[in-house]
């Protein structure tokens, strides 16, 4: 007998139960603590599988606003050649001192002192002009000061006619974007629109293209 009246063996017994029981208790924190890792880690995957669609998504959504930007850029870009080849350029209202050669093709190039590819350009138009026995040159400076386009001139010995032009001409043609470039033939008439910089070699081929 123990001293508080019980068997040693019955007190074994009841720590024997007590053991067994805080064990399964403690099984059962356990178990419920690793379903609530699994589920946290669950919830974890998911996250990162909405940000992974969503960064997708996001990609998509910017990739297909820039083509729509470029589709609508490339429409207004080219809309203007459509209207007017084939028309005369005198039906534009240009400046009374725009020259059109009537024995040759006449180049007219819209530019702006302050244009980065217009200055690119400048040299190739000077050598297409100093150059070329099927065509002449003229430049229209839109929307840009007299000491601007001479300063430009200076600085890229242009030696063909520029006059100027306050948006009025160029807006008529729908000429949105500067450098653009139109070839006029001698019959006054639109035959080509080249937006963007040119080269000496590109007016060349247009030229002997609109000969044939």
């Amino acid at each position: 007998m123990s001293e508080n009246g019980k068997p040693n063996g019955e007190k074994k017994e009841e720590i024997l139960k007590l053991y067994e029981s805080g064990k399964k208790k403690i099984h059962q924190i356990e178990s419920k603590q690793e379903k609530f890792l699994k589920l946290i880690s669950e919830i974890n995957k998911e996250r990162e599988i909405l940000k992974a669609k969503q960064s997708t998504f996001s990609r998509i959504s910017k990739i297909l606003l820039l083509l729509f930007v470029v589709g609508i850029g490339i429409i207004i870009m080219y809309l203007p050649e459509k209207n007017i080849v084939g028309k005369n350029i005198f039906d534009f209202g240009p400046p009374p001192d725009l020259y059109i050669d009537m024995e040759k093709f006449t180049v007219i190039n819209f530019f702006a002192s302050w244009c980065d590819p217009c200055r690119e350009e400048a040299p190739e138009l000077v050598k297409f002009y100093q150059n070329s026995s099927s065509a002449t040159v003229v430049g229209v400076a839109v929307d840009d000061s007299k000491d601007n386009v001479q300063k430009f001139i200076r600085e890229y010995g242009i030696n063909f006619p520029v006059i100027f032009d306050n948006h009025t001409f160029s807006k008529k043609l729908g000429i949105s974007g500067l450098p653009t470039t139109i070839i006029v033939s001698p019959d006054y008439k639109i035959k080509k629109v080249i937006f963007g910089p040119v080269t000496q070699q590109t007016l060349e081929r247009f030229i002997s293209n609109l000969k044939k």
